[in-house]
């Protein structure tokens, strides 16, 4: 986890953005990322396909 903090923020250092900035796009990204992957594991273990879902939203429009 470390390295991955390390390297994100190295990648933003050419931002010129200051520090806790950077962490705070860091948390966003992390975040987007853990919801997604919480949902895609959801969705899996519920056993609901993609065409079920899409169905399922276009049932509620």
């Amino acid at each position: 986890m470390l390295g991955y903090l390390e390297r994100a923020l190295a990648a933003l250092a050419p931002t010129g953005l200051p520090g806790g900035t950077r962490m705070e796009i860091l948390a966003l990204l992390t975040g987007f990322a853990a919801s997604y992957v919480s949902h895609e594991l959801a969705q899996a273990q519920a056993g609901i396909t993609d065409p079920e879902r899409i169905a399922a939203h276009v049932e509620q429009l």
